[in-house]
């Protein structure tokens, strides 16, 4: 039984480690990124309010220029906007916010928060 359970705390490490160095403050170097989400679909990046699929357009052809090395040291920084005016409104830019997450994972985006 003590075996069986130090097997599975071995995996379970094993099954954590990883190669890449462990940061604790972001590397910007090759670029960022940043926008608001807002309850409607849209984004405010900038001075600009478009659609989140557009600014998800953006970043892939920005990423896309980057080599592998640049795209793990881009950053994306976003936020949901505090002034959404109903439940509806919170429901849909939580439902982006995750758009965006995953998005920004398939592009290999590793650096990027709220």
């Amino acid at each position: 039984m003590k075996v069986t359970m130090l097997l599975c705390l071995l995996a379970l490490l094993v099954g954590c480690a990883s190669d890449l160095p462990f940061r604790t403050s972001f590397d910007s170097s090759a670029g960022t990124a940043s926008c608001v989400i807002l309850g409607d679909g849209f984004v405010r990046t900038g001075d600009r309010r478009i659609p989140l699929e557009a600014f998800v357009l953006e970043m892939r052809q920005t990423v896309r220029a980057l080599s592998k090395e640049d795209r793990l040291r881009f950053t994306v920084d976003w936020r949901v906007s505090p002034d959404l005016p109903d439940e509806a409104a919170a429901r849909m830019a939580s439902d982006g916010n995750n758009y965006l997450m995953l998005q920004l994972q398939i592009m290999g985006v590793r650096q990027g928060g709220l």
